[in-house]
């Protein structure tokens, strides 16, 4: 059991060095750490359960929602969110998720061959008797 923990610790680590990580501050590491916060707190609700999620997934939903949204439910996504901890706009979570996910994807040149792909497919779906605002 200790060597597995042990084996464990020395991968994080390992993987963590090679990755070039955001810098301090920017606003792709705001938005990893909100995301972060909000996917533990969701694992928090559901702590009794047997769960599996993606935060990075329910929090990309749930930002398309919060970057259509106004007033008052735009407040209190981002601070559900944790965006406005970051003081986050809708305009910097959609420019740091796609920087996010540029920077995600291995080069084509790594290896002459891509050793892994990461493919989001994220949609909200609306019923039809709901009326929504064009923006």
């Amino acid at each position: 059991m200790e060597h597995s923990i042990l084996a464990i610790i020395f991968t994080c680590v390992l993987s963590a060095s090679a990755i070039d990580p955001f810098k301090k501050g920017s606003k792709q590491d705001s938005l990893v750490e909100s995301s972060n916060l909000f996917g533990l707190h969701v694992l928090q609700l559901f702590s009794e359960k047997n769960v599996v999620f993606s935060p990075l997934s329910l929090s990309a939903v749930l930002s398309m929602v919060y970057m259509g949204a106004k007033g008052a439910t735009a407040h209190q996504m981002a601070q559900h969110l944790n965006y406005a901890r970051h003081d986050l706009s809708a305009r910097d979570v959609l420019t740091a998720y796609s920087d996010l996910l540029l920077e995600l994807s291995p080069p084509s040149s790594f290896l002459r061959s891509r050793p892994y792909v990461i493919d989001s497919a994220s949609a909200v779906l609306v019923s039809e008797d709901f009326a929504l605002n064009e923006t």
